[in-house]
């Protein structure tokens, strides 16, 4: 009976630390490959399945890359397609669905010159919307983001967002762009 009991503890043990140690690391999605064709993305999964997602891609005039990078910070990594279009290259960000095993076939959301930081859970984008204005978005989750345009020739800025019409000048601008920029660019 004592051999019993030892087994019992030792295995509960066991499947506790596998447990643990199945939910501290970062989930990892098996695409291996993705190819662009025109309207389509086709994603390889390690073990063998194809997942087509329609898309607004043209590989015909437009080169493309992809990332895989977690996101919304759920521990998943997600996909990242990116537009290779100069400064304002534009981020289409496709989540992970786990269950299913595989990417959702809406896009989370679109972000110009999309920029991550896992640290403080959030991430940004910088648009040059013009020789003058600039777009700053921070995005927090998936209700909670903040839009900022900045003038560089009236050295004023405001939030798209909020109604409070509060004014932001060049320096708190300038902070904020420098927060954002020095996060991990994708």
């Amino acid at each position: 009976m004592k051999y019993l009991w030892d087994f019992l503890l030792k295995a509960n043990v066991f499947f506790v630390l596998l447990l643990v140690s199945c939910s501290a690391f970062p989930y990892e999605t098996s695409i291996d490959n993705v190819k662009f064709e025109q309207g389509i993305i086709l994603l390889s999964f390690s073990d063998g399945k194809i997942q087509q997602l329609e898309s607004e891609v043209e590989p015909d005039f437009l080169d493309y890359k992809y990332t895989l990078l977690d996101v919304n910070f759920d521990g998943i990594e997600d996909l990242i397609v990116t537009e290779q279009n100069g400064r304002n290259s534009l981020s289409m960000v496709y989540t992970y669905n786990q269950h299913l095993e595989q990417v959702n076939e809406l896009i989370y959301f679109e972000i110009t010159g999309l920029r991550v930081n896992s640290n403080k859970r959030y991430i940004c984008g910088v648009n040059q919307l013009s020789r003058e204005d600039t777009q700053l978005v921070y995005k927090y989750s998936e209700s909670n983001s903040e839009v900022f345009n900045f003038n560089y020739v009236t050295k004023k800025g405001y939030s798209l967002i909020r109604n409070d019409k509060k004014e932001i000048d060049e320096k708190t601008f300038s902070q904020m762009l420098d927060q954002c920029v020095m996060n991990k660019s994708v």
